[in-house]
């Protein structure tokens, strides 16, 4: 299994602390994925950074709208 690493998520200036998703988070959404997929085992690290880069994209465009 591959190890996750800070460098599984681009950084830029409009990533913040509040804006990143918490480690729970993160896991209640990949387990939803896996759900959807039917269960099948074997990509865990591919639903994990699935459910991050979802999460970091939803709080990106919440924060974005909110200071528009």
């Amino acid at each position: 299994m591959s190890k996750l690493t800070e460098k599984s998520i681009p950084v830029n200036e409009a990533q913040s602390a509040e804006n990143h998703p918490t480690h729970e988070e993160i896991a209640v959404r990949a387990y939803q994925i896996y759900v959807v997929r039917g269960e099948a085992h074997g990509q865990d690290v591919d639903d994990w950074l699935q459910a991050e880069r979802e999460l970091i994209t939803d709080a990106r465009q919440k924060a974005k709208a909110a200071t528009a």
